[in-house]
């Protein structure tokens, strides 16, 4: 049986874990973490390998570059001594390993991008090092023998380049048969008769969760409250806000994907409102799009991004402008006061699934790597 190695720059990535998921079936899967917070590591019943690299790290930051070079170091020499038949690498910052074991060994490469690199990095960076990051990138792209986006709303990131093949797996969750009862009984208790927005995943600055955290704190009656969860990069100061408001916030800490959609399943809205400043922004196509899909809830968008495309095609929520508190509070508004508005968002939400099933995603993935080890 083929083995197949999946490499990623941070651990517990919903995307990698998915993927992985689709593939073992067919082979044999290991994947590759950089365990950058140094996080309490627990090991899985699954069939899947995971390995890790401890160095602590920031993330985006320009202290993370002497760290980034250790870590593709110590990737290199990791796979030029562990057999394979293909590896996937997930954006730029695993990719170049990755490449040049794969043509020393004349093994098969795949290059999956979340993001851009260029695009990701803060507007406060050299213009000469983000377009270093996108020749860089355009070079992996060339070489690769697939490339993996996640929409094909991404396409317009990646002109110029000359990939040789395309296949888009869209960030549609798998819906376990029976959902984790962690912390049910807890969350239960602080949404009960509440409308309760959830968000989880990347706690900064771009994406909203303060301003709507100071919203639902400051909101006038108690029929409203927030869970927000997960990792990095200020989850500090989110916790913070949530102590001052322990009526209305609750911060969770140590959250894995299953338990992600649980309680997001439990909660009546979700909200991707992100920065359009931010180039990688405007393409964004988040788990939550689809969570939202796979849960029938209503979803609020950012206007000035992709995202809004799939709100005005499938009718499953409204769209904002990105810090305007006032519209974002009368589309919650809305939501809270007209059950029929809401139940005609959830139910589009869930008819519009079946265009984006996990099912779907797992067997193109798998007919690809079929082709590719022909």
């Amino acid at each position: 049986m083929n083995k197949i190695i999946l490499l990623r720059s941070y651990f517990g990535d919903s995307r990698i874990e998915k993927m992985a998921s689709f593939l073992k079936e067919t082979y044999f899967i290991s994947i590759i973490y950089w365990n950058r917070n140094k996080k309490t590591l627990t090991s899985s019943n699954d069939s899947i390998k995971r390995y890790y690299f401890n160095l602590q790290a920031p993330y985006y930051s320009i202290h993370l570059i002497p760290r980034l070079i250790i870590w593709n170091i110590w990737l290199f020499f990791r796979l030029l001594f562990t057999h394979f038949s293909v590896v996937q690498a997930t954006d730029l910052d695993t990719a170049f390993p990755a490449l040049l074991i794969a043509k020393i060994k004349k093994k098969k490469m795949v290059y999956d991008i979340a993001d851009v690199y260029r695009d990701i990095l803060p507007l406060n960076y050299p213009k000469w090092l983000k377009e270093m990051a996108w020749n860089l990138e355009k070079f992996i792209i060339n070489r690769a023998d697939l490339i993996i986006l996640p929409d094909v709303q991404r396409l317009p990131q990646i002109t110029w380049s000359k990939p040789k093949k395309i296949l888009f797996i869209y960030n549609t969750p798998e819906i376990p048969e029976k959902l984790s009862d962690i912390w049910i009984q807890e969350i239960d208790e602080f949404i009960w008769k509440r409308f309760c927005i959830a968000y989880f995943w990347s706690l900064n600055n771009q994406r909203f969760i303060i301003e709507m955290m100071n919203i639902v704190a400051n909101w006038s009656k108690k029929e409203i409250c927030m869970i927000i969860g997960w990792l990095w990069p200020n989850e500090q100061e989110v916790k913070e806000i949530c102590d001052i408001h322990p009526d209305k916030l609750r911060f969770l800490w140590k959250v894995d994907y299953s338990q992600v959609l649980t309680i997001s399943s439990r909660s009546q809205l979700l909200f991707a409102i992100y920065d359009p400043k931010i180039e990688n922004n405007k393409f964004a196509s988040p788990n939550k799009i689809f969570e939202a899909m796979a849960l029938w809830k209503p979803i609020l968008v950012s206007k000035g991004t992709t995202m809004v495309g799939y709100i005005e095609k499938y009718n499953m929520g409204y769209t904002v402008e990105y810090w305007d508190t006032k519209e974002c509070i009368k589309k919650i508004q809305y939501l809270i006061e007209d059950d029929y508005l809401y139940n005609k968002f959830a139910s589009s939400s869930q008819n519009s699934y079946t265009h984006f099933s996990a099912e779907s995603m797992k067997q193109q993935l798998l007919e690809s790597y079929n082709l590719l080890l022909k």
